[in-house]
């Protein structure tokens, strides 16, 4: 069942079209990741559902019941933060919420027990006499959560929570929303992409007033999957690769010549050196010079890894079998494109199971929601 469904909403300000026919949905019980470009219509389409602004066309419905401009009663089953929220700097967290409880209309019991039940949920537990002023940008939105949850919403509407906060802060608001959970739906307005993908299971992109890619998120990560593999084989064996030429990771030097311990006096630095041409008859060499840090003697190793390369040797060996695409080895780890996972990746395994290498990973490499955002809005 939809908590929040949006229908053909559209919206301009002047000759600037922000919304156009925008529709989706939100499921019960879901944490949904509001996703877009900054200036893409999030914040606007969030001010329609909330009242604040008026659709030039559609509908907005909450539970059902149809949200109109200006009139506040779907106002009651939705709770809201904003991306910065404000509070009075000389009340505590405790009376905050009593005057905000008030103005819900909420009983005096009701809301000291329900102020003390979100103070804890949000770890506030022993700052809720302090004054708001004296409380770190992390703590105020803790108490905006609160705040918002304070009248039991059957929506919550997060606008940015996260892109004021240090890494600590967000991972503390995030763990505080994924408990939430159990307890309203979520409409998770951000663009850190991250931040989605650790808490939310469905997902909207909207890209120029529209949705780009709705669904679950991880149907939509399926269905977006290359058909690569990612190997990661045993340290032992990587280390032997970066050191495969020399104790110093460096590639082998070519042979000495025979008389290797005779010494040399250097020409002094403006000596001219003689120089004898060969006869106009003479037949020059063909092999070229090899290149330069590489093995004199017999064959160079392929380009990018050095001679006597274990980890090489098995890049090698994938490279040859007749289903594989590409092989690529990158941060100690080897991806496999192949034709069909699901086809391939048997033999793949086969081939693995009966190698001189051991593996200790083998997944399908899943694409990143930074990818999957790239792509559409590309």
């Amino acid at each position: 069942m939809a908590c929040l469904t949006i229908e053909s909403v559209s919206k301009r300000f002047g000759d600037l079209p922000v919304l156009k026919d925008l529709s989706f949905e939100v499921e019960e019980g879901s944490i949904f990741g509001f996703i877009g470009k900054n200036g893409s219509g999030k914040t606007t389409t969030m001010k329609i559902i909330v009242g604040l602004l008026k659709a030039d066309r559609g509908t907005v419905s909450v539970e059902g019941r149809r949200v109109t401009f200006g009139e506040t009663a779907t106002n009651r089953l939705v709770g809201f933060l904003p991306d910065v929220p404000e509070f009075y700097g000389f009340m505590s967290a405790l009376e905050y919420l009593t005057f905000c409880g008030k103005i819900a209309g909420m009983n005096r019991p009701d809301i000291l027990r329900k102020a003390q039940e979100l103070l804890v949920l949000v770890g506030l537990t022993g700052a809720e006499t302090r004054r708001l002023k004296g409380y770190s940008r992390g703590m105020k939105q803790r108490l905006g959560i609160a705040q918002a949850l304070l009248h039991d919403p059957v929506l919550l509407i997060c606008d940015e929570p996260t892109s004021a906060l240090d890494p600590v802060g967000r991972a503390e608001l995030l763990g505080i929303l994924s408990r939430v959970r159990e307890r309203t739906t979520i409409l998770f307005s951000t663009h850190i992409l991250a931040d989605v993908e650790r808490i939310c299971d469905y997902i909207g992109v909207l890209d120029q007033g529209s949705i780009a890619l709705e669904g679950k998120l991880d149907v939509i990560k399926s269905t977006h999957r290359s058909d690569v593999i990612v190997i990661e084989l045993d340290r032992q064996m990587q280390g032997a690769s970066t050191k495969a030429a020399s104790g110093d990771g460096t590639l082998p030097q070519s042979p000495a010549p025979p008389d290797a311990g005779v010494e040399h006096s250097p020409a002094p630095p403006d000596a001219v050196l003689p120089q004898n041409p060969p006869p106009p008859d003479a037949v020059l060499p063909q092999n070229p010079a090899p290149p330069v840090g590489r093995p004199v003697q017999g064959l160079a190793p392929p380009v990018g890894r050095p001679a006597h390369d274990p980890v090489g040797k098995a890049v090698d060996r994938l490279r040859a079998l007749p289903f594989v695409r590409s092989v690529e080895w990158r941060d100690g780890l080897i991806r496999v494109g192949v034709r069909s996972v699901e086809t391939d990746g048997r033999l793949l395994l086969a081939e693995l199971a009966g190698g001189p290498f051991t593996v200790l990973r083998y997944q399908v490499q899943e694409p990143t929601l930074e990818n999957l955002y790239r792509e559409v809005i590309a």
